[in-house]
């Protein structure tokens, strides 16, 4: 339902370790890009080709019951007050409407509401219908985000059957590996503190050393994937903390910290967010926050994919108006030269909490995300924490040296890879099909490293293990850079 060159260059590569195409495999068209999609099937062989579409009964009774769900909306935060069919957690309902507005909070007077709520029960109970038809021993899915996606992963793990999510990213294959009782936020592998649990300090070292090169080798600009373009390659303007008290009239030793914003409507929930109810909340709280400071000036930056989505930003928001100390940073300003010119970092889950404290610069969250677990960032328990959190001095807590040394080993955990990867390093999905043109090559010039990957995969969907890089990671000794 998703047609990307990458995408099925890894779903080749999970084909070949299980010998899915011994099997009887069908393959599943979405909304977009049909008749390309079923050639790319019939290309792998797959004969058996299906629409969703097919599968989707919009009655009156769905009509009826999305009327009634719209109705007694007063707020968006109400939308986590609903049941949807099975279960369907309603912070994903809430993301999936969220990404289809495209507004900075969830508009419940938008002339298509009534309409999304319409897809996303005809889109649950068709998942389901075809689950129930197909009765498959395996599901293999790109995302599991979104009604369609994450309603068929949803389905699959209530009637027991296993998912696969073929996700790429950072040049390398991150499969997750989906069972009952999973949540469905588990959207790519990451490191858990427990992965560590049995590793030897001397690999623990290299580890670290492996992340602080990758973190140095990323704040330099040569990282590919599109937030790094963005935040540093296409950021070329350097910038000091006198020049920025200059710019904005500023006492250059007053405390200095920036927050960093996200992407609106990217998934939020499906990452873990449970302590605001989108970022826009979190924003305006922030905003409110950082007024009743004037002691401490504050730097608001947009998301660098900002642009690249098109959405509304701070400065259109207008949260920040009227208060001196509260500025936005310049679209073109260095990232990796605002991050030596401040005291701390205020960001929800963002990357750049990794890429901060690498540079031993103090980092608070608003929520428990993707590498809370590794003890380099302030992670409040709660709304209030943080919001109390924001009116301290937080930032003088920190340990420098500590907090570098766990965010490289987180780097190194994350970032890096086996050093028997070679060559097989993939570029961000980003570039959709022109990819089309490279894979030729990158495979011809990586033929150790695949058949390496797919006995690894193999290994993989054998073992306990959830998240295939953490397996790999835990099965070798020797490393490099990742993209």
């Amino acid at each position: 339902m998703w047609d990307n060159p990458h995408f099925w260059l890894r779903y080749s590569l999970l084909r070949a370790a299980l010998g899915l195409a011994n099997g009887h495999e069908i393959g599943l068209l979405g909304a977009f890009r049909r008749k390309e999609v079923a050639g790319s099937f019939r290309r792998f062989g797959v004969r058996d080709i299906r629409k969703f579409h097919d599968c989707l009964r919009i009655t009156d009774e769905v009509r009826d019951r999305a009327g009634k769900m719209v109705a007694g909306l007063k707020e968006g935060r109400d939308i986590f007050n609903l049941d949807f069919p099975f279960g369907f957690p309603a912070g994903y309902v809430f993301d999936a409407i969220h990404k289809r507005q495209r507004t900075p909070f969830v508009d419940i007077r938008h002339a298509k509401l009534t309409d999304h709520f319409v897809e996303c029960l005809a889109t649950l109970e068709a998942a389901d219908r075809l689950l129930e038809d197909t009765n498959p021993s395996l599901l293999v899915m790109s995302h599991s985000v979104n009604f369609h996606f994450g309603g068929l992963v949803w389905c699959a793990m209530r009637r027991n059957i296993p998912v696969v999510i073929v996700h790429g990213d950072f040049g390398l294959c991150r499969f997750v590996k989906k069972v009952p009782g999973s949540p469905l936020d588990m959207l790519e592998d990451r490191p858990y503190a427990h992965d560590l649990a049995d590793v030897p300090e001397a690999k623990r070292q290299v580890l670290r050393d492996f992340g602080k090169a990758y973190m140095e080798a990323r704040l330099q600009g040569t990282a590919t994937d599109i937030g790094a373009i963005y935040s540093y390659q296409k950021r070329p303007s350097q910038i000091d903390r006198r020049q920025i008290g200059d710019r904005f009239g500023w006492n250059p030793e007053a405390p200095l910290v920036a927050v960093y914003h996200s992407v609106w409507f990217d998934w939020p929930h499906m990452s873990g967010m449970k302590h605001f109810t989108e970022f826009h909340d979190w924003i305006t709280c922030v905003a409110a926050r950082a007024r009743s400071t004037p002691e401490v000036n504050w730097l608001f930056k947009d998301h660098p994919l900002n642009s690249w989505y098109q959405g509304e930003t701070l400065a259109q928001l207008g949260i920040l108006e009227g208060a001196s100390n509260l500025r936005i940073v310049p679209e073109d300003w260095n990232n990796t030269a605002i991050l030596r010119s401040i005291d701390g970092v205020v960001t929800y889950f963002g990357t750049v909490g990794i890429e901060a404290s690498a540079m031993g610069v103090p980092v608070l969250t608003a929520d428990r995300g993707w590498y809370d677990e590794f003890g380099f960032c302030i992670c409040p328990s709660s709304r209030h924490e943080f919001l109390d959190r924001l009116a301290t001095e937080w930032w003088l807590e920190q340990d420098r040296r500590q907090i570098m040394e766990k965010a490289h080993l987180f780097a190194g955990l994350f970032f890096c890879c086996p050093d028997w990867q070679g060559n097989f390093l993939l570029p961000s999905d980003d570039h959709q099909f022109a990819l089309y043109r490279t894979i030729p090559d990158l495979l011809y010039a990586s033929a150790e490293p695949i058949e390496r990957e797919i006995e690894e995969i193999r290994a993989w969907y054998a073992s306990p293990s959830r998240y295939y890089h953490n397996f790999k990671m835990s099965r070798s000794d020797r490393f490099m850079l990742g993209n």
